[in-house]
């Protein structure tokens, strides 16, 4: 086949006319085309954030987007799916001071878990409302916490002692660990008197419920061995769980109802054995106080708090939180 094909062509460019034209094309000639790849930037690892434990004081007065210190890449839930633009020159600590700023006028409170606790706006977005800064100017009380974005329960638990990890924000905590940073408190005489754990979003479909919950429980024995009021906060909702879910979303009601169940009994197992624990799940409270105005605590991705969601998350942990005494 191939010898009979050259042959052709030979003899159609003997036969070929030696003053004939060739046809101009209709439209000109045409260009070569070339298929273009587009992929989003690379993560600069020199864009790493250091972001230390977030101390916030009482009364807050400053705009609701803390953010770091060197620009930053970062992805959301699914947070490796699209970076956003670097966000230079902004810092995470929340600068406003109590009246006594080395301890506020109520107790110390540390604020642990991962972007629900860091605050972030949104997955394609750079901003921060953590609900700290809220609780913060509520109580009068200096309130720290660290969110590490993208991060699971197991994760957590395997950082328990490290004095610096990145998270999927490219945000470097320092401390990271739990245990970590309640023995440099109590090594500074300021320990922390309550100790709020939000966690287990993350895994909560690709993790078994049971391990999500033992992991959750490590964290809260960690916290209660240095002597601290535990709060073990219930995982919150997708806003697609706001009515009735659809097919696709069963999957995730269903993880999501199992760990909180789970978890509600480990804790009620922890206080049995003595431990100065409460459950709280606050974030249902929230949305039932809002009402039909309970979409608007969600960000534009359905999964983290807006800024009125994260002041709303911690006017009712305040108030739930003095219904059981747990500022006394």
């Amino acid at each position: 086949c191939r010898s009979t094909l050259l042959a052709i062509m030979a003899t159609m460019i003997y036969n070929f006319p030696p003053n004939a034209q060739m046809m101009p094309f209709p439209h000109g000639v045409p260009q070569r085309r070339q298929i273009i790849h587009s992929r989003p930037p690379m993560h600069n690892p020199q864009h790493v954030v250091v972001g230390r434990v977030n101390h916030n004081f009482a009364p807050h007065n400053q705009a609701s987007a803390p953010a770091r210190q060197v620009s930053h890449s970062h992805h959301g839930h699914n947070h490796s799916a699209q970076p956003a633009a670097p966000k230079p020159n902004v810092t995470m600590r929340i600068k406003t001071q109590s009246p006594d700023p080395s301890r506020g006028s109520g107790k110390r409170i540390l604020c642990y878990g991962d972007s629900l606790t860091a605050g972030l706006l949104g997955n394609w977005c750079a901003k921060f409302e953590p609900y700290a800064k809220r609780l913060s100017h509520l109580l009068q009380s200096r309130v720290d916490h660290v969110g590490l974005c993208g991060w699971d329960t197991k994760q957590m638990v395997e950082a328990m002692d490290s004095p610096s990890s990145v998270d999927v924000k490219r945000v470097n905590w320092e401390p990271a660990g739990l245990r970590l940073a309640l023995t440099r408190a109590k090594e500074e005489n300021d320990p922390y008197d309550v100790v709020i754990i939000m966690a287990g979003t993350n895994n909560l479909t690709t993790m078994p419920a049971s391990t999500n919950v033992a992991n959750l429980v490590t964290l809260h024995s960690c916290a209660a061995e240095f002597g601290a009021k535990v709060v073990s906060v219930a995982v919150p909702r997708h806003k697609e769980l706001l009515n009735e879910p659809k097919r696709h979303v069963m999957e995730l009601k269903q993880a999501w109802e199992e760990v909180n169940q789970k978890l509600e009994a480990a804790v009620k197992a922890q206080q049995e054995r003595g431990v100065d624990i409460v459950f709280l799940d606050v974030h249902t409270r929230a949305l039932s106080r809002a009402g039909p105005d309970a979409a608007v605590l969600f960000s534009s991705d359905g999964l983290h708090f807006s800024a009125s969601g994260s002041r709303a998350f911690a006017d009712t942990l305040h108030d739930v939180g003095r219904s059981v005494n747990l500022w006394n």
